[in-house]
């Protein structure tokens, strides 16, 4: 009888650790940044608010070009570069595609 009782035990020990279930919310599962994140964190800003900077530190109007590329870009990224001499100040314009990864000018 005791041996009984004890397999039985034994037998929903281990019944019970089958069913044991683990919960995870989606908070507790880093998700991968986004270019916008990536490319923030390096300094970049919306193409129009980098030309504005550009263009308030240089009083100026600077124009780009009005043609549009027949490539396909899904997120575009300014950035103006002060350096320590005005020599090599530049606005850099990055255009990247997400979905084909050739695509990153």
């Amino acid at each position: 009888m005791n041996k009984r009782f004890f397999l039985f035990l034994f037998g929903l020990f281990i019944y019970w650790l089958s069913y044991d279930s683990i919960n995870a919310n989606s908070k507790d599962v880093p998700r991968p940044e986004s270019f916008e994140e990536i490319f923030t964190k390096g300094g970049y800003k919306t193409v129009e608010a980098g030309l504005e900077e550009f263009e308030d530190y240089y009083k100026q109007k600077l124009k780009l070009p009005l043609s549009v590329s027949p490539i396909s870009f899904t997120h575009h990224f300014g950035q103006f570069i002060r350096s320590n001499d005005s020599i090599k100040d530049s606005f850099e314009v990055k255009f990247i595609s997400d979905q084909i990864p050739e695509n990153h000018f």
